[in-house]
């Protein structure tokens, strides 16, 4: 399977303009399409990753540090995606109160969720 991407310069950069100034983000002309919704998953993912990782210096280019980093990284995203898929597919009520908290880790390449408040039932994974 692959993934058609049509990034749009402009585009990101509204979106980041958006986000960084708490104005709304209007839907496109015609609706949104996917590439619009990656664009602006996009420009959330990197805003959400520029300070980069808690604790290390800028300067700092560790590889391995980084590379952990962004694979937390996309492992929080996904996980948030597959909690919003929850609340469409009604299922979400069932698992967690309607805010909970944990901290994702991946360790030995195992995704780790470890709840802090608002689980009803042990993490999936």
């Amino acid at each position: 399977m692959s993934i058609s991407i049509e990034f749009d310069r402009d585009r990101a950069r509204r979106f980041v303009e958006a986000l960084n100034g708490g104005t709304a983000i209007q839907p496109p002309q015609g609706g949104w399409s996917e590439s619009d919704l990656l664009g602006l998953a996009g420009a959330c993912f990197c805003l959400a990753t520029a300070q980069g990782p808690p604790g290390l210096d800028e300067n700092d280019d560790d590889e391995e540090t980084w590379t952990r980093f962004f694979d937390e990284m996309h492992a929080a995203v996904e996980w948030c995606a597959d909690r919003t898929l929850d609340v469409v597919a009604g299922e979400y009520d069932a698992q967690f109160e309607p805010r909970h908290t944990a901290v994702l880790s991946i360790e030995e390449d195992s995704l780790n969720i470890h709840p802090e408040s608002g689980f009803k039932d042990p993490p999936r994974e």
